[in-house]
């Protein structure tokens, strides 16, 4: 999970972010893994889409805070898809390619539960759990 500047202690996010113009799903799944924490293709021993689709509204403090800033105008939420990857076990994440970030860290299935902020993630993943934990 990555933890953003700027977010509270209980804020972590699964990496990732949107795709780019002619991107593959998958070109997107190593772009944005590697943006945020360097890794590369190679790193993987194996990786997987998992078909798993989800749409969400971003709470309305998050939608002002993003106005505030001048970013995401008109935008409400976000479509997500899961990809799952299996990291070689000498693997270092590399924080220092990023200035979005200042933690990454790994969560037990029970933690995440703690430190996902949005209900509508949880859900998924609840619903997904056999897939999760193979």
């Amino acid at each position: 999970m990555t933890h953003p500047k700027g977010a509270t202690d209980v804020e972590w996010y699964f990496p990732g972010d949107g795709i780019d113009d002619e991107e593959t799903e998958e070109e997107t799944f190593f772009r944005e893994i590697h943006e945020e924490l360097g890794l590369k293709k190679e790193d993987f021993i194996s990786y997987k889409n998992t078909c798993i689709t989800y749409r969400y509204n971003w709470p309305e403090e998050l939608i002002k805070k993003h106005e505030a800033q001048g970013k995401y105008i008109g935008v409400v939420g976000q479509e997500k898809k899961f990809f799952l990857g299996v990291i070689k076990s000498d693997t270092k994440i590399d924080l220092t390619i990023t200035n979005e970030l200042d933690g990454a860290k790994w969560f037990s299935w029970d933690e995440l539960f703690k430190i996902i902020p949005f209900e509508n993630i949880k859900e998924v993943l609840r619903n997904n759990e056999t897939l999760f934990r193979k």
